[in-house]
Parts: structure tokens; C-alpha cells; sequence
């Protein structure tokens, strides 16, 4: 019985060091975790949590509430545990026989750390569509750009194509997400798997539990609760916005085009953000040119594009478009995202359709004017940008096309992209005889490639040993 007793007072001395290290542990990390790279955007841009503001949907967004903070503030209930292992560590001391447990403020510790992961997601599945529509944005143009490639580079987690998606459902927004998330979400479900193995392991190696009063048990369950129906309260909105356009898509798909405006019209109530959506806009202009066909609105036109794209009726969504650009000189940013994506798509299916491998002479005049009108509408546009320097380098302009390619530098900081860049503005340096200057450039593209991927680089900066 002796032996029995010094083992378990042995085994107790082993553990109480893990149990106050570990929850530590777990809240250092979720401290530096506002400081790692949480979404990488497509073309390079990179946010930390503290760069990414939180939103629930009650239009209060301000730099100042991030998740770098809330990582912070989730962060103090492990340490909270590890304060309450140390201090029962230093009474064991004094009473040795005696062992409390302490499993609900771990499991609320745990549930903390998880907390910063779950608003992000559901801020970007349900909230944040103007986030959502950038993203979706960049990831079209990002698409875009590869398919220009004369070579491969290292594919997604999940594979896209561009124009088959616009973030309008759960299931676009997670596959967006999964292929944009950065290590920094990691480290929190690492902090509540830490709390997790450490209170499992503190239930094993417990014999005996002090059993918290039955009023400070109650007290703790009416907190959870109302904890609870607080969260609900404050996260029903943006749900509900999201319900809404669900059951208007169902109201357009079954031709109620009435009932579909007013759901519609429910969902912008609840969340003003989807103003920001050019997928909405096509659900509010299939309503409106159905319900009066002959008065054409800019989001009757906007879906009447959409539609001509679908069958492949290129003029006709081009006529549309020229009939909204005349009418509106200066284009809100939905409204530029919409036709300047309307204009890739017209870009791609041509090319695509003359030659997929090439940009051919013959197909610049046709590409050439499209690529401008993307570049006034949004001189952001990156695969604009790129496209015109491709077309410019075909038709012998090196001078514009180095032009185009360094406004491409400027504008994305994604290496595959600007190590493409860097290539074509070699090339037209070679071509007017820089040769000590294309050299340079050609060993920049390739320290920007360390997949190996950019071939075209290396073959020309082969050729120049």
C-alpha cells in the first residue's frame, strides 16, 4: 500500500509541471498567431490577424477590433489554467493528498482558441461579401494569367477554373478559402489541441475531484447559456441575409420572379454587403427583365450579359456592355467587376477558340481593344495588364510591352507572376539589343521561380552563356 501511495505522489510531481507549461504553452502561441499570415490573396497580397478586421454583420467594422486583439483576449483562459494548475501545484505541497481538477475552464480555454477560427469562417462564408468579391476577383484574373503561361506552375489544393466561379454558394467560398488560408489558422486549433491532450491527460492521471458547489455549478451553466443566446443573437443576422438569397434562387429558379425580388430585397436589408455582389445584381436583373422585359436596367443588361456568355453569344454581350459603359461613364465597383469580367471572358473564349497555345497576329485586333476598355475600367486589372504586354510583345511594340509588364510589378506581389513579368520585359530587351540588361532581368525571373517552373527564363538565359 506504501509502494501504491509513493508511485501515485510520484506520478502527480511528473505531471503538475505539463500541466502548467502546456497551457502556457497554448497561450503564447494564440499570441503570436495574430502575427502570422492568416489569407494569402491571389496575387501575393498577404494579411496577418491583425490586418483583418472583424466582422459580424452589424456594419461595426473598425481596424482597431482585428483578430490579432481577439487572439489576444482568447489567449488569457490559458493562461488562466495555467495560473490554476500552479497555484494548486504550490498547495500540494502543503496537502499532498489532495488533487482538484479544474475541467470546465479548460474546455472553455480550448473553446476560446478555436473561437478567432470559427468567426473568421464565418465572417468569410456569410458576412464579408465585399471581401468575398475581391477575392473572387483576383482568383479570375490570377486563373487567367496562368492559361497565358508557356509553362506550368505548381497547381492548387483544390482546382478552379476561372469563370466557373463568382462566390455565390457556401461551397465556391470554402474552396476559395481552403486555397487562399495562410499558416496562422493553423496555430490556433494546435493551442486547443494542447489544452485538449493536457486535460485528458490531468483526467487520467487524477484519483480524486473536489466537486465545485452547487450554486457556482448553476452561476456557470446560466453564464454559458446566456453566452450562447448572445452569440446566436448577434450572429442570426448575416444567417439570415444568407437564407434569404438561398430562397431567392429558389423563387428565380421556379420563375416566381415577384416573391424572388422580395427576398432579395430582405437579404440587402439584413446585410448591406451584398450591394457589393456582382452575383447579386444578376439575381436582382433576372427578376427585374422578366418581370418588365422592356425596360432594360443596368442589372437587366448585367444578367443579359451573363446569359449571351452562357450561349455563347459574344456580340450580344458585348453590345450589352457598350450600352452600359455609354450610359454610365463612371462605373460603381460592382459594376466594373462585372463587365471587366465579362470582357476576360471574352478575351479567353476567343483566343482559346483561335489557337489555345498561342496570342496570334491575326487575333490582336480583335483582343487588343478589349484589353484597353479592361484596363480604363480598372487599371488594377492584372490580367489586363498582362495581356496587353503579351499582344504588344507579339506585334513588335517592346517598348509598350516592357510598359504594360512593369505596371504588372507594381500591381501583384505573386512570384509565379512576377517572374513572368520580368521574362517578357528580358525578351524585349533582347529584341532591341540590351543584351546586359535582359540578362539581368532573366536572372531575376529566375530567383523568382525556385519551383523551377519558369523554363522560358532559363532557356533564354542559357542561350546568352
Amino acid at each position: 500500500m506504501f509502494v501504491v501511495k509513493q508511485a501515485h505522489s510520484l506520478q502527480r510531481l511528473l505531471t503538475r509541471p505539463a500541466h502548467i507549461l502546456v497551457p502556457a504553452l497554448a497561450g503564447i502561441l494564440m499570441l503570436c498567431a495574430g502575427f502570422l499570415p492568416w489569407l494569402d490573396y491571389p496575387l501575393g497580397d498577404t494579411f496577418t490577424g491583425w490586418q483583418l478586421s472583424v466582422d459580424i454583420g452589424w456594419q461595426l467594422r473598425y481596424r482597431l477590433f482585428n483578430y490579432g486583439l481577439l487572439c489576444i483576449v482568447c489567449a488569457l483562459p490559458a493562461f488562466a489554467v495555467a495560473s490554476k494548475h500552479w497555484r494548486r501545484a504550490n498547495q500540494a505541497r502543503t496537502t499532498p493528498e489532495r488533487e482538484v481538477g479544474g475541467k470546465p475552464g479548460t474546455y472553455l480555454a480550448c473553446l476560446c482558441c478555436l473561437l478567432p477560427l470559427a468567426l473568421f469562417l464565418f465572417q468569410y462564408m456569410c458576412v464579408d461579401i465585399q471581401s468575398m468579391s475581391s477575392l473572387t476577383r483576383q482568383e479570375i484574373q490570377m486563373l487567367s494569367v496562368i492559361n497565358l503561361y508557356d509553362y506550368r506552375i505548381p497547381s492548387q489544393l483544390v482546382q478552379v477554373r476561372p469563370f466557373e466561379i463568382d462566390g455565390s454558394t457556401f461551397v465556391e467560398r470554402a474552396v476559395l478559402l481552403l486555397n487562399q488560408l495562410a499558416p496562422g489558422l493553423i496555430v490556433p486549433c494546435v493551442s486547443a489541441w494542447l489544452l485538449l491532450c493536457c486535460q485528458l491527460f490531468s483526467s487520467s492521471a487524477s484519483s480524486a475531484r473536489s466537486i465545485a458547489p452547487i450554486t457556482r455549478s448553476r452561476l456557470r451553466f446560466n453564464l454559458s447559456l446566456l453566452g450562447v443566446l448572445a452569440g446566436v443573437l448577434l450572429l442570426s443576422r448575416p444567417a439570415g441575409a444568407m437564407l434569404c438569397d438561398y430562397q431567392a434562387r429558389h423563387e428565380l429558379a421556379i420563375g416566381d420572379y415577384t416573391t424572388a425580388t422580395i427576398w432579395l430585397n430582405h437579404a440587402q436589408t439584413l446585410n448591406p454587403a451584398f450591394e457589393q455582389a456582382p452575383y447579386y445584381h444578376i439575381q436582382r436583373g433576372q427578376s427585374e427583365y422578366f418581370l418588365h422585359p422592356t425596360n432594360l436596367t443596368t442589372n437587366s443588361r448585367i444578367y443579359l450579359i451573363s446569359v449571351y456568355l452562357e450561349q455563347g453569344n459574344y456580340p450580344g454581350a458585348y453590345r450589352e456592355i457598350s450600352a452600359i459603359r455609354n450610359l454610365q461613364p463612371t462605373l460603381p465597383p460592382w459594376e466594373a467587376d462585372a463587365i471587366n469580367t465579362a470582357l476576360m471572358r471574352l478575351a479567353e473564349t476567343a483566343r482559346i477558340r483561335n489557337d489555345p497555345r498561342l496570342l496570334r497576329l491575326d487575333l490582336d485586333a480583335a483582343v487588343l481593344p478589349w484589353t484597353q476598355a479592361m484596363i480604363q475600367i480598372d487599371p488594377s486589372n492584372v490580367y489586363a495588364q498582362y495581356l496587353a504586354g503579351r499582344v504588344y510583345y507579339d506585334l513588335n511594340d517592346f517598348n509598350k510591352s516592357a510598359t504594360q509588364m512593369t505596371t504588372v510589378l507594381q500591381l501583384t506581389h505573386n512570384m509565379d507572376l512576377q517572374s513572368s513579368a520580368y521574362t517578357y520585359i528580358a525578351l524585349s530587351q533582347l529584341q532591341q539589343g540590351k543584351t546586359a540588361n535582359a540578362r539581368k532581368l532573366l536572372l531575376k525571373a529566375v530567383e523568382l521561380d525556385p519551383e523551377y517552373s519558369n523554363n522560358t527564363a532559363r532557356e533564354e538565359l542559357s542561350g546568352l552563356h
